[in-house]
């Protein structure tokens, strides 16, 4: 699975909205949307603090890069 697609598995295993992950991360919900429909590369940083807001670890988002090809 993508890396937006296990953030939003995650924020929905906790009965989260969008919204509440905004909240714990302090990011735009636009730019949250944007992480979820897999449209924008976050940085590093920004995953740990999603992962972290989510009482998740980095491995479970999938965070290893995906070789295209």
């Amino acid at each position: 699975m993508s890396l937006g697609s296990e953030i939003k598995k995650a924020r929905a295993d906790k009965h989260w909205k969008q919204q509440d992950l905004v909240i714990e991360t302090r990011l735009s919900q636009k730019y949250l949307s944007a992480i979820e429909l897999d449209k924008v590369d976050p940085r590093f940083s920004i995953v740990q603090r999603i992962a972290r807001a989510l009482e998740v670890s980095i491995d479970q988002l999938g965070r290893e890069e995906h070789v295209h090809g």
